[in-house]
């Protein structure tokens, strides 16, 4: 039954703010908290009802709570499939019996030896499983979105990764944290999103994934695959932008269209450097991009020189955050050098996805395994697929590597300013680009590290 379809949740929901008085003091909780929006909104549909007088954020959400937040807001959506025979642990005049006893009937939760648990602590990955299950959702291909903590052999991998394929999930810097408790915040905006998603509206709108970043400011991911496309934000306010989506724009020049003939007619007057306080940096001469000052604005547009020189993304900065950077790396940290990770890895499945191609599946056992040889390269001072002791690609990954991939590919870069920088980079090389789009892989890793100057290194693995 494909109840995902069905269910006017729009209707519902959209009416019944002005019926109602809310009851539940949420005043503790920030209009700047990422959970405000659907904690907020449901509370002016009485969900939170059943907490008393106040909202808990913080609580672990019940297994009896989560089906009392679904029962109050799809028992009218959702049908019974199966009658309902009791458990020994939720008495008649329980007070959630009601929606204890319908979220058994539409096929929400089971239960064990007779038991139900209702005070048992529901997991992120049960969580996902929940609301797969219930809502019959099937995987969104174009939006695909997979974390670094929950790999393809994790029995929980398709219901997380089909939750975010609908941005009702984001997670957090890559990661899942499937085994961690669901908060009762968190509940509401796993709720939520969920009722965006049903209207056709993008969850990332209401909240997104942030990715650390060598300015002050985040990235979040407005859409992934083929038309990937990032926004940096600092707060409430957007200072950069990267798009690779063919037919986005700014101005007259077009992604995908637009050559860089057309960029240096439309823009004649280049950026060579960049004043930091007293210190003028000069940027590095490149025919691969261009960057220009427009209307207080960096904008670099990429080319793609294996297909005609035509724009195949643009990234724009504010200038005041690119001055204020450190020289021209920034001090990435430790959570900065995770998050260029993982723009990578969008940034690679992206150029896939365009070519037709499937993405690839994140292999996390091995990403120590890139990260080392990055590591080893800034610390040892060398730059080269094989290390000081003569190991290659495959060496390495049989040495400390996990699973049983047959093949190993690698690519290697650095100086580049940040992930984009370098994978733009890659894909200009004819040999690299050639790795990344080829179809015999179907995992990666990547790992990145910086010099005692900052100056990144990058490794991407390749398996089959």
């Amino acid at each position: 039954m494909k109840k995902w379809l069905a269910i006017p949740l729009a209707a519902a929901l959209l009416i019944a703010p002005t019926q109602t008085e809310a009851k539940v003091d949420i005043s503790s909780i920030s209009a700047t908290n990422s959970h405000y929006e659907g904690i907020h909104y449901f509370n002016q549909l009485n969900v939170f009802d059943y907490m008393g007088n106040k909202f808990y954020a913080a609580a672990n959400a019940k297994r009896a709570e989560v089906a009392q937040v679904l029962y109050m807001l799809y028992r009218d959506e959702l049908k019974p499939v199966r009658a309902y025979k009791g458990f020994s642990d939720v008495p008649g005049n329980h007070a959630m019996y009601n929606a204890i006893k319908w979220s058994y009937e539409v096929g929400i939760f089971d239960g064990s030896n007779g038991q139900y648990s209702p005070n048992a602590n529901i997991r992120r990955d049960q969580l996902a499983k929940v609301l797969v299950n219930a809502f019959d959702l099937t995987l969104n291909k174009n939006n695909a979105l997979t974390f670094r903590d929950v790999p393809a052999t994790d029995g929980y991998y398709d219901v997380v990764r089909i939750l975010a394929s609908h941005r009702i999930t984001v997670g957090d810097n890559g990661y899942y944290k499937p085994k961690q408790n669901v908060t009762n915040s968190q509940l509401s905006t796993f709720v939520y999103r969920l009722y965006k998603a049903s209207q056709g509206t993008s969850a990332s709108t209401a909240t997104a994934t942030t990715y650390d970043t060598e300015y002050t400011f985040d990235w979040t991911v407005q859409t992934a695959g083929a038309n990937l496309r990032l926004r940096g934000v600092d707060g409430a306010k957007n200072v950069a932008s990267y798009t690779a989506a063919k037919g986005d724009s700014i101005g007259d020049i077009v992604v995908g269209t637009s050559t860089k003939a057309h960029v240096d007619k439309r823009y004649t007057k280049k950026v060579t450097s960049i004043l930091k306080g007293n210190v003028n940096y000069k940027l590095p001469a490149s025919s691969e991009y261009a960057v220009v000052d427009v209307d207080g604005q960096y904008m670099y547009f990429f080319y793609d020189v294996h297909a005609g020189n035509k724009v195949r993304a643009i990234y724009t900065v504010n200038k005041a955050y690119e001055q204020a950077k450190a020289g021209f790396y920034g001090k990435p940290t430790a959570d900065t050098l995770r998050d260029y990770d993982a723009i990578m890895y969008m940034l690679v499945n992206q150029t896939r996805q365009a070519q037709g191609l499937a993405a690839l599946q994140i292999s996390s056992g091995n990403e120590a395994v890139a990260q080392n040889h990055s590591k080893d390269m800034a610390t040892n001072k060398f730059f080269s697929h094989t290390n000081k002791k003569g190991e290659s690609p495959l060496q390495r990954y049989n040495r400390s590597g996990t699973g049983s991939f047959k093949a190993v590919g690698e690519n290697i870069a650095m100086g580049q300013f940040n992930a984009i920088f370098a994978f733009e980079s890659l894909h200009n090389s004819k040999g690299h680009r050639d790795n990344m789009l080829n179809k015999i892989w179907t995992h990666m890793a990547i790992g990145s590290a910086v010099n005692s100057q900052t100056q990144p290194y990058y490794t991407q693995l390749f398996f089959r």
